[in-house]
């Protein structure tokens, strides 16, 4: 694959978040940045808090880590730092307009992907509903006008099985025996 086609970007609308998403991660890995997805490294000097088992009050130390650990710290924090801007930069290059209102570009890649996640998920769910308020209004007011015989009756009932069919795919479904 040439580099040209290897750099083709998918920008994310509303539509098509698996597809996007699958392109992210896959680009991600391609530029060995999937590091800015685990936890950002611990500072081994940040205070933690101890709590003894004992009735006594708990107490807030300070560690004195050694050169080395300071070291292995510094190279694992300027690794991640680097892995975030490499993947907060594909993110950020590859969503539309429509969307750049979900994210801080400040935030580190693994929260920007989060929010533009829950906010697709969001939106799909409510476009879902719709829809199944509107197939709902649809099943409502179909009424059987043909003559009564076997194939307008089974025409009517795959009408239903059909929009109960759709209704099924966003989880609204109609339980019913008949149309099963």
């Amino acid at each position: 694959m040439s580099e040209s086609e290897s750099d083709h970007t998918i920008e994310l609308n509303y539509d098509n978040w698996y597809l996007w998403d699958h392109h992210i991660i896959s680009t991600i890995l391609r530029k060995n940045a999937y590091l800015a997805f685990d936890p950002q490294p611990v500072d081994p000097r940040a205070q933690q808090l101890v709590n003894p088992p004992s009735t006594t009050p708990s107490v807030t130390i300070t560690p004195q880590p050694t050169s080395e650990e300071l070291r292995t710290y510094c190279e694992e924090l300027k690794e991640w730092k680097t892995a975030n801007n490499i993947a907060a930069g594909i993110i950020l290059g590859a969503i539309s307009d429509g969307l750049q209102h979900v994210i801080d570009s400040k935030d580190p890649a693994k929260v920007m992907y989060d929010k533009l996640k829950a906010e697709v998920a969001e939106v799909v769910k409510q476009s879902s509903n719709r829809i199944a308020n509107w197939i709902r209004i649809e099943l409502i007011n179909k009424q059987f006008k043909d003559k009564p015989t076997m194939d307008a009756f089974e025409k009517h009932v795959t009408f239903y099985r059909s929009k109960n069919a759709t209704l099924n795919a966003v989880g609204a479904g109609i339980d019913d025996t008949l149309l099963a």
